[in-house]
């Protein structure tokens, strides 16, 4: 067989399977006919695509975009063995932090994971089947999971039906085209009943960026949107003449809008009853050592919910802090242990254990430590009210444990085993040293 400029290659007539090449030849643009699956994998694993002419190349790469999409469907098929069908209403998806755990994912991801999985195979089998011949993407697929939340059943069969016949070929401007008219023919009346469940879930995201940035993302509807940006606008615009008239550099209207984003913050963590968390309001927190906050030294300090950071960045924003001072080992820098023989935590106690572990420590679960419910390893009145037996779980995790067979052993390390009702075990490293 010759593709291309690749040299001859044999395959054994037993490894074919269906695949039948005319006249002994074959150009890599034919074999885009094959289906996916493991005898064009070991073909296009012997090619070295640097032989290849330009449309060669071109193939080699549509190939191996074919192969991944049936790949996506075994590995979907697999997943949906693992997580099970879609459980009753009401009922705990233990599951779920089972891939999570398994798969090193956050709680969320590993949520998302399930129901695109539990969607594809229980809703969709024309969009399976796609997948699985590599004419639509593991994201085509995710979209279509997302368009046809709500549906009714026999919308969801048209849709699926409608969106897998026209997928293959389809450029990405149209296959979105597509669906969103195929969602509009399955359910002419749901646009204002989209739109109000979308509304429902309105919803803002962080998410920390290198530098000492972050980034925050808003969802909301059109009209929501449009005020935010017109009060923003407007803020900024006031503070971008206020800079001009103190003599200082024009930021940019881009800059000044971020600026009243955080000013607006600012002025809300400002009034007099702000909500508190273990008994502490709403703060940002820093964590550092006395000679970096004094500027005799540059350790890394650390931002909580963020990481390490500058200890310049932490100096910028000292005099408008309040210090706590907590106690490091000197040695490991791990915050110092102390304990209490109450149940509930008391203040300094529950302010340890936050700092100490910053979130929650169930694997891959990174919910700040400042919304975790403070949990004892050992159940009270056996197990002590210290550090050594109590760790920050969020409510989710808190329950996983307390309802789902999931045991956690705390080790005089910082770290923690995890064990599932199966057996498998699941390290966690200690919380991050303070350097």
């Amino acid at each position: 067989m010759v593709v291309g400029s690749v040299g001859c290659m044999l395959i054994a007539e037993s490894d074919v399977d269906e695949v039948v090449v005319s006249d002994d030849f074959a150009t890599l643009q034919e074999i885009l006919a094959f289906e996916p699956g493991p005898t064009v994998i070991a073909f296009l694993n012997a090619i070295d695509p640097a032989e290849l002419d330009d449309a060669g190349q071109v193939s080699f790469m549509e190939l191996w975009e074919r192969q991944l999409s049936w790949m996506a469907e075994r590995a979907v098929t697999a997943t949906a063995v693992v997580c099970g069908p879609t459980p009753a209403a009401g009922a705990d998806d233990w599951n779920t932090d089972l891939v999570a755990a398994a798969l090193g994912m956050t709680t969320g991801g590993a949520r998302k994971r399930v129901a695109v999985t539990r969607a594809i195979t229980e809703q969709l089998p024309a969009c399976r089947a796609a997948l699985a011949a590599g004419d639509m993407s593991y994201y085509h697929a995710c979209v279509v999971v997302e368009a046809i939340d709500g549906l009714d059943a026999d919308a969801v069969v048209q849709v699926d039906a409608l969106v897998a016949a026209k997928v293959p070929g389809q450029a990405w401007v149209a296959f979105r085209r597509c669906l969103r008219a195929a969602v509009l023919r399955a359910a002419p009346d749901l646009a204002m009943a989209t739109h109000d469940q979308a509304a429902r879930t309105r919803d803002v995201t962080r998410d920390w960026l290198p530098d000492g940035m972050g980034s925050l993302y808003a969802r909301l509807t059109a009209v929501e949107t449009d005020t935010v940006w017109s009060g923003l606008a407007a803020t900024a615009k006031k503070l971008q003449a206020a800079a001009k008239t103190g003599g200082q550099p024009d930021a940019g209207i881009d800059a000044y809008r971020a600026d009243a984003l955080v000013s607006w913050a600012n002025t809300a963590l400002a009034i007099d009853e702000p909500p508190t968390r273990h008994g502490r309001r709403s703060q940002v927190q820093f964590i550092t050592d006395l000679p970096s906050l004094l500027g005799l030294a540059d350790n890394p300090g650390e931002l909580v919910g963020y990481g390490p950071i500058a200890a310049s960045i932490i100096r910028q924003h000292a005099v408008d802090a309040d210090w706590r001072r907590l106690v490091v080992d000197t040695v490991t820098g791990y915050l110092l242990d102390h304990g209490n023989v109450v149940y509930r935590p008391p203040q300094e106690l529950a302010d340890f254990i936050v700092a100490r572990d910053r979130r929650c420590r169930f694997p891959g679960c990174c919910r700040q430590a400042t919304r975790c419910d403070i949990d004892h390893n050992i159940p009270a009145p056996v197990g002590s009210t210290s550090a050594k037996n109590c760790c920050c779980v969020c409510r989710r995790h808190h329950r996983l444990k307390t309802f789902g067979g999931w045991k956690v052993q705390l080790r005089d390390d910082g770290s923690c085993q995890w064990t599932a009702p199966n057996g498998r075990k699941f390290h966690v490293d200690p919380p991050p040293q303070l350097e």
